[in-house]
């Protein structure tokens, strides 16, 4: 009988297909930044799912301080909003990651914060399913970052598809 080895992908394959990925190599150009951004990506693709629990969003707390990234990322996250529907396209858990990023960013926070309201009003408006992602990130970071209050109560109304 002929023996089998199944290999999987490494964190470096994952990363590179991302779709996060993909849009953070489209904006940034400087190599330096790149490394750090590359080092990022590295460490998202080793998550398996979207962040659920506060120890997850704090993954994003070494990343917050540092403006360029951040910055990277908010440019990534333009034009990038989830799908009505479930697309298997759709880079859920970079994305995820990115808003956890950002929320824990002060750099800009004024224009994060608004980025985040047209986030909301747009699962709101188009009643994505994502909104109660979105709606987990604002109860699971308020008690740090009280400005995300206001958030999280206009994503009430997915309160109760997230206790599904």
């Amino acid at each position: 009988m002929a023996e089998i080895i199944v290999t999987g992908q490494t964190c470096e394959q994952i990363a590179e297909k991302m779709g996060m990925t993909v849009r953070l190599k489209s904006i940034v150009k400087d190599d330096a930044l790149w490394e750090k951004v590359w080092k990022y990506c590295k460490n998202i693709a080793k998550f398996s799912h979207a962040p659920i629990a506060l120890k997850d969003y704090q993954r994003m707390e070494k990343y917050a301080q540092d403006t360029e990234l951040v910055e990277a990322v908010y440019q990534a996250l333009q034009g990038y909003t989830p799908p009505k529907e479930s697309d298997l396209m759709f880079d859920t858990i970079g994305h995820s990651y990115g808003v956890a990023l950002l929320s824990q960013s002060s750099h800009e926070r004024a224009r994060t914060l608004q980025y985040l309201d047209t986030l909301a009003d747009d699962m709101i408006r188009e009643n994505k399913s994502y909104g109660s992602v979105l709606y987990r990130n604002m109860t699971r970071l308020k008690k740090a970052f009280p400005d995300l209050t206001d958030l999280e109560k206009k994503l009430a109304g997915f309160k109760d598809y997230y206790k599904r």
